[in-house]
């Protein structure tokens, strides 16, 4: 008798849940509804549909979702989390300024190459000496000086530089086209010089002890022709590389301040829309939240980590000021924000 009694008031209990699991469901069902109805407006407001504007929104994407008895958390994925990612390229500019800093390792050797030439005599036997001992010496010379290394590693930086500078639209295609076929043409001037400097060389080795004095004299002034080609490429190499890592700097510079403005004014835009539009939670519980998360958008942790800008409101704010008792700039300072 208890257990059909038990059974019965089982029964009986569940009949009077259900309705409430109904009503919660059409409660839920109806703010899922106002979620998306919101979300469809900071779409089409902060225009993440469209990919207009240097540093503009373009295109992105809004998720929201509810968590009971916390509220609304919703997600803004813009292009401008991306484009912060350019700004996170120190590295580059540190290789680039050091590349602008090293000392000029041929100085020393250009003060060698204003040495003057040997005295002229009139025995030619003697001047055919003193030439190849001074051909010798600037054999010697470009041996110990990797002109090569040294060139090859300022065009590089001059390249990367240049490709920077395209990233963050401070280069058009065409410029760069320009830089890099001038670069390409250091490349192969230095090859040239080095292929001339090998042969010089070569002809030094098989004709030792048996060239003419005047063959001596032309190799020697030859060799020192090509010396100074090679410090002229190193100085034109090293010259790019310190003017577009100027140009880089500046233009970082000016599109970290082009790109911090824009997230104030998506933010100034954010906030206005809620205010304007927030009351359409109408279904979100007193004492709830609505908590947006600009992802990427926070202050940066490190070189590379970027953190997200959080801003938690009541919603009883937003109604206030959908109601105008304060305007969208008020909305905004009475939000709990930071960066985590």
């Amino acid at each position: 008798m208890r257990k059909k009694s038990a059974t019965v008031m089982c029964f009986l209990g569940l009949l009077h849940l259900q309705p409430m699991v109904v009503a919660q469901e059409a409660e839920l069902a109806e703010l899922r509804s106002e979620i998306d109805t919101l979300a469809g407006v900071l779409q089409e407001g902060l225009e993440l549909g469209n990919s207009s504007g240097f540093l503009g929104i373009g295109s992105g994407r809004i998720d929201a979702v509810y968590l009971r008895q916390q509220g609304v958390v919703v997600e803004i994925r813009s292009p401008l989390a991306n484009q912060r990612n350019r700004l996170s390229l120190s590295a580059l500019a540190s290789s680039l300024r050091s590349a602008s800093g090293i000392e000029n390792p041929f100085a020393q050797l250009s003060r060698q190459l204003a040495l003057s030439s040997p005295a002229e005599t009139s025995v030619l036997s003697q001047a055919a000496e003193l030439a190849a001992d001074a051909r010798q010496r600037s054999m010697d010379e470009i041996r110990a000086i990797d002109y090569q290394g040294i060139i090859e590693s300022a065009i590089r930086e001059a390249y990367r530089g240049a490709r920077m500078l395209r990233d963050i639209d401070a280069m058009d295609p065409d410029t760069l086209v320009n830089t890099e076929e001038t670069l390409s043409g250091l490349r192969r001037d230095l090859a040239d010089t080095l292929r001339q400097v090998g042969e010089l060389e070569t002809d030094q080795s098989r004709e030792a002890g048996a060239a003419s004095d005047s063959g001596s004299v032309e190799a020697e002034q030859r060799l020192r022709q090509l010396q100074e080609r090679l410090e002229a490429l190193t100085t034109q190499a090293r010259q790019q590389a310190t003017e577009l890592s100027a140009r880089y700097e500046q233009a970082r510079e000016e599109y970290r301040q082009r790109w911090t403005q824009d997230v104030a004014d998506l933010e100034a835009d954010l906030f206005r829309l809620l205010c304007d539009y927030g009351v359409t939670l109408k279904s979100l519980p007193e004492g709830e939240f609505v908590s947006v998360l600009l992802l990427g958008l926070g202050t940066e942790a490190g070189e590379t980590l970027a953190t997200d800008r959080i801003h938690v409101l009541r919603r009883e704010s937003l109604s206030a000021c959908a109601a105008g008792e304060f305007d969208a700039e008020t909305l905004q300072q009475r939000a709990v924000s930071y960066d985590f």
